[in-house]
């Protein structure tokens, strides 16, 4: 690797540990407290079923000065500290907020619940993309990578852009749901609650389902409402999976009521493909316990880095995997 190459990437893992470290103040609307980094599905009642020997596995990003050997991601053990959490909540308002989701027994069938686990995983969306627009500045602004600042860096300057219309769109479904728990007659979100055996796995995301062969990007970055969204919770519990799936009843289209559907009635196959695809293409906030892991065969795992590693930015709902990472076969 030349000399100047090393340089650009000893700034970006600069600016990215810098941001990673960053203080994010709390994300409750009347509040500028430094949030916690707290757990998207809590700890008790759902990691701890399935957390073996205090870890989990995610798929994380590799060190950016071996990415050339090891590739771009890879499958890590996780500490439970560090597993699907993000800084969102000051500890005073993340114990408020969620004080019914965190007291058992919990109704996965009651609407405020089924509200908080989405409002949650919506906020985590929200920080994810303010930390990747802070990325981007930081990069734009950096004399090292930038060193001519009449020359626009076009690429970055674009998906800075397009965080930025990210978050403008979140903010719209996260004033609705603040709403709706403010005021318990409001309820502009549908959610169905589906239950399975249990499998030792949890994901909690938002998501834009956004067919790029049929529409326009251009017109979908430049329009006057945001995107729908599609909001799903996996939470293992003792003995069974429970599925939160949802969305905004004013922004939807046949295919997110679809999704929703499709949940119900699945046999253990067609439940394995479902979760295979849903985490391979939609969501990024995602773990499983290691007995689990350690029962896909070597090959699989190859298949599904490798698909996580070339669609990194595949935001096509159509996209899809064919293979069941579950089997044992």
């Amino acid at each position: 690797m030349a000399k100047a190459d090393k340089e650009r990437l000893k700034v970006i893992a600069g600016i990215q540990k810098h941001v990673e470290n960053k203080k994010w103040e709390c994300l409750h609307p009347e509040c500028t407290v430094d949030a916690i980094n707290s757990h998207l599905l809590q700890r008790n009642g759902i990691l701890n079923n399935i957390i073996e020997n205090g870890h989990l596995v995610e798929i994380k990003a590799n060190d950016i000065f071996k990415m050339q050997d090891t590739g771009r991601l890879g499958f890590k053990h996780v500490g439970v500290k560090n597993a699907v959490s993000y800084p969102l909540f000051c500890n005073k308002h993340d114990t408020e907020i969620f004080k019914i989701v965190e007291t058992y027994p919990i109704d996965f069938e009651n609407y405020r619940v089924q509200l908080l686990f989405s409002y949650r995983s919506l906020c985590a969306e929200l920080r994810k993309k303010e930390n990747a627009v802070e990325t981007f500045s930081r990069i734009l602004n950096s004399k090292v990578l930038n060193p001519n600042p009449h020359h626009k860096n076009l690429a970055i300057e674009t998906h800075k852009k397009a965080f930025e219309i990210g978050i403008s769109d979140i903010n719209v479904y996260k004033m609705a749901m603040e709403k709706d728990l403010q005021f318990t007659e409001a309820q502009n979100f549908i959610f169905k609650t589906f239950i399975y055996d249990e499998m030792k796995i949890c994901a909690s995301a938002v998501f834009s389902p956004l067919d790029t062969k049929t529409n326009d990007l251009k017109k979908a970055v430049e329009r006057e409402k945001p995107l729908n969204n599609v909001y799903i919770n996996i939470i293992p519990q003792k003995g069974r999976l429970i599925i939160i799936t949802g969305y905004h009843k004013d922004f939807k289209d046949k295919w997110i009521t679809d999704f929703l559907d499709s949940w119900a009635n699945l046999n253990k196959t067609a439940l394995e493909n479902k979760l295979t695809n849903l985490i391979a293409t939609k969501v990024e906030s995602w773990c499983m316990a290691i007995s689990l892991f350690n029962n896909i065969p070597q090959i699989t795992k190859e298949k599904f880095a490798e698909y996580w590693e070339m669609n990194m930015s595949n935001i096509d709902l159509t996209q899809g995997v064919d293979f069941n990472l579950f089997s044992e076969n």
